[in-house]
């Protein structure tokens, strides 16, 4: 019997989005990074470095469309993957009013309806 309890609040989609993210606290360039999942609270991210939980960060997310959004959050957790030099990384969105979130949410309940068939 696990008894582990369940954080999410809502329903991932998998994606696979390009895109940067940058440590709001260093004011370091922006880095390289994916977008493996998102919902309506959050993203997860894949990157070649550890994020560590509570920074501030801005993502700039490109859509399938090639949109560029940029959307700020906060670091919650940062985990290694085995066997890999990629780290994922759980991002919590912290503007929800912006017109980049709007279009990013409009594309995560697109996607919660039609998935895309592999």
């Amino acid at each position: 019997m696990s008894t582990h309890k369940e954080s999410r609040t809502s329903k991932r989609v998998w994606v696979l989005l390009k895109g940067n993210y940058r440590i709001q606290e260093t004011g370091f360039p922006f880095f390289v990074m994916t977008a493996v999942n998102i919902s309506e609270t959050g993203v997860c991210i894949a990157t070649d470095q550890s994020v560590k939980p509570d920074y501030l960060v801005e993502l700039v997310i490109i859509l399938p469309n090639s949109e560029r959004l940029s959307l700020f959050g906060r670091t919650v957790w940062s985990q290694k993957l085995r066997e890999s030099d990629l780290y994922r990384t759980g991002v919590e969105f912290l503007v929800k009013n912006s017109e980049d979130f709007k279009k990013l949410k409009a594309f995560y309940e697109e996607r919660l309806l039609h998935p895309p068939k592999i």
